[in-house]
């Protein structure tokens, strides 16, 4: 019995020293990234949903707080199910969808990502993250101060649901990147029909370069005539 306990109190004491990860699933529509590339609209926001896993729940005030004061329009704060040994807990915030800006002083100001756009030839537009590594890494060192929990690059993932709300449909142009669970290690086309969606993860090398560059392309859309 002693065992045990002692075995108990050691996965407790591991679980805590693992910290914590985090996730953000971001939704673009298909008709948000023509009306941006075409200058129809010169920025927009659309719904993303930051996901994050603590080992513990009473650090949940201290994260909603970290949450609202550093994402737009934060709300919804809730805990949701799995996660295992850990407990999850979710918040939707708003994230600006903008033309692809290279310089080092953002247009996009103090958000912490964005999704850009870049519009190229024959109608294609392609899409990625740009990240404010500076603004994240001062996330990360909040979480630490206020609640003893360590979160790093590595930790961190992105998931990017494409929707097609147009009436016809679209090409998405992808490589180096999972869609719907699927690996994609070479150029691949996938066409989207109306109301039809797909879900893309960068891979390590893509978030890892967009953490040190500040962005990257994912890839490109275009609609079907």
């Amino acid at each position: 019995m002693r065992r045990k306990l002692g075995g108990l109190a050691l996965m407790a004491a591991l679980l805590l020293l693992t910290g914590c990860s985090g996730e953000l699933v971001l939704d673009l529509y298909v008709q948000d990234v023509l009306d941006v590339v075409r200058g129809e609209e010169e920025y927009l926001f659309t719904t993303a949903t930051v996901v994050m896993e603590l080992p513990s729940d009473e650090y949940a005030q201290q994260l909603q707080g970290l949450l609202a004061g550093s994402f737009r329009g934060a709300k919804n704060f809730r805990k949701g199910s799995g996660g295992g040994y850990f407990s999850r807990f979710l918040m939707d915030v708003q994230v600006p969808v903008i033309l692809y800006d290279p310089s080092p002083s953002l247009q996009w100001g103090e958000d912490l990502l964005a999704l850009s756009l870049l519009p190229r030839e024959e109608g294609l537009a392609a899409f990625g993250l740009m990240l404010n590594t500076a603004g994240i890494e001062g996330l990360f060192k909040s979480l630490s101060d206020e609640t003893f929990l360590f979160l790093d690059s590595d930790d961190l993932s992105f998931t990017l649901r494409i929707i097609n709300d147009l009436r016809q449909p679209v090409s998405i142009y992808l490589q180096g990147v999972y869609a719907n669970g699927r690996p994609l290690p070479y150029a691949e086309v996938l066409t989207l029909e109306r109301r039809e969606a797909v879900e893309i993860k960068p891979s390590d090398v893509s978030r890892d370069y967009a953490y040190q560059q500040g962005a990257v392309l994912l890839g490109a859309l275009q609609p079907v005539d």
